[in-house]
């Protein structure tokens, strides 16, 4: 038995994604992880939430040293979140 049109695993669920409309979730999900990723554990558990738009993060913390900390390392941060998703996905942090 011969098999044809073979195709891997992972190029089948980026398909299924694409055709249900996923890719954008998929991508929210993937920069909250890395903003939890790259501002710690600590700063983490601070931001109250997360929500990001047309290449803008909006991020809210409810801990006024950790955002004004934050708020200096801005340029960093979102270098190091755009290495991690491996493009430019993020334009724009916004703390409040």
């Amino acid at each position: 038995m011969k098999r044809g049109n073979t195709m891997r695993l992972g190029d089948i669920i980026g398909l299924y994604k694409k055709s249900e409309g996923l890719e954008k979730g998929f991508e929210t999900l993937s920069v909250f992880k890395a903003w939890d990723e790259v501002v710690g554990v600590e700063a983490a558990t601070v931001t109250t939430s997360k929500f990001f738009k047309d290449g803008i993060l909006y991020v809210t913390l409810s801990s006024s040293v950790f955002r004004s900390d934050l708020y200096f390392q801005l340029p960093a941060i979102k270098s190091r979140i755009n290495q991690i998703l491996g493009g430019n996905v993020v334009k724009f942090i916004n703390l409040k």
